[in-house]
């Protein structure tokens, strides 16, 4: 599973008992996911965080339904909302603003996580003149900072946290989800690239207003950890380590573990280089 974002801290609003429109259709990974019992306010807020992934009207009028369906319910006892997938209960949210958070994760990741066509590793990627660059990290490392660091430098973003690769090609497109950024982070990244908030009570969650091209080459990849206690430092790292890197890192989805691995090796084989980086001082 793709790690849940932490939910901004906001006020508690009641659930809204009428008023629900037309389900809202998202197209992520080849995957169309509808969401339904949205108020209109909700499903806004929704629209706007996940703008990129609109399904277009052909695309949920012309099927005989959606891959993934999504529920809302609102619990007027506890003024909370209970979510269902695919018809079975999954999980609560405390109110509408903890909520819109909590379903862009959801469509987020279990459309990737049902994709068969791609590979989707836990790693940001940016890239130079269409040529890519791949920081694979475990959450906390500074993926989103190193990203903010090289944007700054030049580089374009392409993901900071989602790298799809296209199992034909092995091409990498930009995956435009929002970053989910602290304040420091978030200040960081706006002095790099140009930023936008697509909503101004979430306003962690930032989205670059120009992205790297699409169909970019992955060229280099580079292993990230934190160890505070150790001066920043880069060192190479073999093609083997690098595979390996990728493969742990992969999300688990419509793939096999064999087919992984091979497209793991496959990238790491190709690449002009691999380096492990200590990401204690981004200054360095």
């Amino acid at each position: 599973m793709i790690d849940a974002p932490q939910p901004a801290m906001s006020e508690i609003s009641a659930p809204h008992s009428s008023g629900y429109i037309r389900p809202f259709h998202a197209s992520v990974c080849g995957s169309l996911v509808r969401v339904t019992g949205l108020s209109p306010s909700m499903r806004v807020r929704l629209s706007a965080l996940l703008r990129p992934f609109l399904a277009p009207p052909g695309e949920h009028l012309a099927g005989n339904g959606a891959d993934i369906a999504i529920h809302l319910e609102p619990s007027p006892a506890d003024r909370s909302w209970r979510i269902f997938i695919n018809g079975m209960f999954l999980t609560q949210a405390p109110d509408s603003l903890h909520l819109i958070p909590q379903i862009e994760w959801l469509v987020i990741s279990r459309a990737v996580e049902r994709s068969h066509s791609d590979a989707v590793f836990h790693a940001a990627s940016l890239a130079w003149k269409r040529r890519a660059v791949i920081l694979v990290a475990p959450s906390g490392s500074g993926k989103t900072t190193l990203t903010a660091g090289l944007a700054s430098r030049g580089w374009k973003p392409l993901t900071d946290d989602l790298t799809v690769v296209d199992r034909a090609t092995r091409a990498i497109s930009p995956f435009r989800r929002c970053f989910h950024a602290d304040a420091f982070t978030r200040s960081t990244l706006e002095a790099a690239i140009p930023m936008r908030a697509p909503i101004a009570t979430l306003a962690d969650y930032i989205r670059p207003t120009h992205w790297a091209p699409a169909r970019c080459e992955p060229a280099w990849v580079v292993i990230v950890r934190r160890d505070p206690a150790e001066p920043a430092s880069i060192a190479p790292v073999t093609r083997a380590q690098a595979a390996g890197a990728l493969f742990t890192s992969a999300i688990r989805n419509g793939l096999t573990r064999s087919e992984v691995a091979q497209l793991s090796a496959g990238l790491a084989s190709t690449i002009s280089g691999c380096w492990e980086l200590n990401n204690s001082d981004l200054s360095e």
